[in-house]
């Protein structure tokens, strides 16, 4: 398991330089911090528009970063041919695929926990509706504090010790985040002591753990066809099925291809629809812990048959 971890870190640590992700990371997280300035006109719809908005912008930033993590992160390898060092090292291909796995699955999950802190900000935060509004300050000094303080830190970093400014910036912006999101909880909106976190809505916390569930799951499919398509064409199938995915629901019900290739295929592929919880959330119903056991369940059973699959048929690709 070891040799899995060192992989797993070595490709999380060579995702997180990318300056794609890093662009996705801050790019995503500040158009959900400015959500409340698109809601200015929506009169008293504003608290669901912003969880709409927020848990759609979580969901589909989580599916784009997993998956230009997956079809890169393989194909580069194979491409530059440094596929076939690893392969003279004690290192077999499960071990191998496994630890490229866990490493992407990590760059979703760090995507997935800051743009979630973020939302929460937002909902408490509120959009400015009257003009009774009072700014809350503890939001906006968290907020200020997380954007700034990770970059200033990212930056020296990379002027004094010579690191990778990417890296360093996010690692900086999940340490503030979650130091912050704790810390404010003690306080309203004008700095008087409150117990805000223990008025939260658990439900929230219930989508924003399906919609990791479908990041696994997407995740294990663009991973095991890197090795046999480029990764324009990854990205390409693995957004085609996630399209349909998040649609077969109706596709089905409607009798669409019913008999046909495409009704065996629309059975085939992963219903996405399952893990989409905004619904539920911005009408303040309970997800019960039954749904969310089956969920779960759903997306481990699939994306291990899905590993495995890819696993059979990588284990017989030759490399060289």
């Amino acid at each position: 398991m070891f040799k899995v971890y060192l992989i797993a870190r070595n490709s999380f640590e060579e995702m997180v330089r990318q300056p794609l992700y890093v662009v996705i990371f801050y790019v995503m997280g500040l158009l959900i911090t400015l959500s409340p300035l698109y809601t200015l006109f929506v009169f008293y719809e504003t608290h669901r528009l912003l969880l709409e908005m927020g848990m759609t912008t979580i969901m589909l930033t989580g599916i784009m970063t997993v998956s230009f993590s997956a079809s890169h992160t393989l194909t580069s390898e194979i491409h530059k041919k440094t596929i076939l060092v690893l392969a003279t090292k004690p290192v077999n291909r499960f071990q191998l695929l496994l630890g490229k796995y866990l490493g992407i699955v990590f760059c979703g999950f760090i995507m997935v926990l800051f743009h979630y802190i973020l939302l929460v900000y937002v909902i408490r935060m509120g959009a400015i509706e009257t003009s009774a509004f009072k700014i809350d300050w503890p939001v906006l000094v968290s907020l200020l504090f997380i954007f700034f303080g990770s970059n200033f830190y990212g930056f020296f970093q990379n002027y004094f010790s010579n690191k990778n400014f990417c890296s360093s910036a996010v690692y900086a912006t999940i340490f503030f985040s979650l130091l912050s999101f704790f810390i404010i909880g003690i306080w309203d909106k004008e700095w008087h002591l409150s117990g805000y976190w223990m008025r939260f809505n658990p439900e929230f916390l219930k989508g924003v753990v399906l919609i990791f569930c479908s990041l696994l799951v997407i995740s294990s499919i663009s991973l095991s066809l890197s090795p046999f398509v480029s990764r324009n064409a990854n990205l390409f199938i693995t957004f085609c099925l996630f399209a349909v995915g998040l649609f077969s629901d109706q596709l089905v019900l409607s009798g669409s291809g019913e008999g046909t290739i495409f009704g065996l295929f629309l059975n085939v592929i992963p219903n996405f629809h399952v893990f989409q919880m905004s619904d539920a959330i911005i009408f303040d119903r309970i997800i019960p812990m039954s749904y969310m056991y089956s969920g779960v369940t759903y997306a481990l059973m699939y994306l291990v048959g899905v590993f495995t699959i890819g696993y059979v048929f990588f284990d017989r690709k030759e490399l060289a």
